[in-house]
């Protein structure tokens, strides 16, 4: 066997060294479909390469409630709750969104809900005479996100994470606080920035009406001078 030619066979068994691991990844991954627990379905899992080799897997708690699960290869045995800022869009995991690519890349397990509802992150129709819908948005999904994603990391890895984080501001932050009183048990460490103490604040930050209510400096300079402004 010549130079090229040897070269251009090592090539190959190397790329197929590699089809073959991913692919046995991939199967790896698929086998979180066949997880179950009560009133929990899966229905989506995924290999993905980037930033490092990770299982991403969906699933549906209570016929409302979407999670997502981020597994690294590679895991450290911590688990890493992301919250959710404003009224929440789908896979908003500020964990990943705030401290970046650096979680599975340290082998942390990930996760995120969208609380049970479809959004943008500031509409709020879907609470309009649904108090299912609040509650969950309010305190109850998250903890229930966190209880089965839990469960799917111990599955998957065959051991329970040893220690379990969350992560979050504004909304993430209120999320924060509700898991430190409501459910102290979930996390070991918990991480709430910016939290707004009430939800009585959230219509003045997102619903049109009561946002022009809120007096700014330029809503000002329409009826009041600069010295004015100054000095108020």
């Amino acid at each position: 066997m010549n130079t090229f030619s040897n070269i251009l066979f090592r090539f190959f068994t190397f790329f197929a060294f590699c089809l073959g691991g991913l692919s046995a990844h991939a199967e790896y991954c698929q086998s979180l479909l066949k997880l179950s627990y009560p009133d929990v379905a899966m229905y989506e899992a995924k290999s993905i390469a980037a930033p490092v080799p990770h299982c991403k897997a969906k699933g549906l708690i209570g016929g409302n409630i979407n999670f997502s699960v981020w597994l690294p290869k590679e895991w450290n045995g911590r688990f890493v709750m992301g919250g959710a800022g404003g009224f929440v869009r789908p896979e908003d995991n500020q964990a990943l969104r705030l401290i970046g690519p650096s979680v599975l890349e340290g082998g942390y397990a990930t996760a995120s809900t969208d609380t049970g509802h479809q959004s943008d992150g500031l509409g709020n129709d879907w609470g309009l005479n649904d108090y299912e819908a609040i509650v969950n948005y309010a305190y109850l999904a998250m903890h229930r996100a966190v209880v089965s994603s839990k469960a799917l990391i111990s599955d998957h890895y065959g051991r329970p994470a040893e220690k379990s984080f969350f992560v979050g501001c504004s909304n993430g932050g209120r999320q924060a606080l509700h898991e430190a009183q409501r459910y102290p048990n979930d996390f070991d460490g918990i991480v709430a920035g910016a939290p707004p103490s009430t939800l009585a604040v959230l219509p003045q930050v997102f619903w049109p009406s009561p946002k022009k209510c809120i007096p700014t400096h330029t809503t000002l300079a329409q009826h009041l001078s600069p010295s004015q402004i100054e000095n108020s």
